[in-house]
């Protein structure tokens, strides 16, 4: 299960495909600068978790971006250490 940091930064670079969205999450990593180790581990995790799944289960994932305030999206899809 993705944290909800994960699961956004995810949305943000998702391009419907499983490929795409870890080449556009690699030239962002790239991009980023040396103070921000943390978006940068979040990216390599997420990283991580998409070359580990198949295609298949990438299709599966319901992907997009939460718009509203954080309490609206703590129910049971996200797990206490994602909030």
């Amino acid at each position: 299960m993705l944290s909800f940091e994960e699961d956004q930064l995810l949305a943000l670079y998702d391009t419907g495909t499983r490929d795409t969205t870890i080449d556009n999450l690699e030239r962002m990593k790239q991009a980023l600068q040396p103070d921000e180790q943390e978006l940068r581990s979040l990216t390599e995790m997420v990283l991580e978790i998409l070359r580990a799944m198949s295609d298949k289960d990438f299709e599966k994932l319901k992907i997009f971006p939460y718009l509203g305030p954080l309490e609206d999206c703590l129910d049971d899809e996200y797990d206490e250490e994602g909030a």
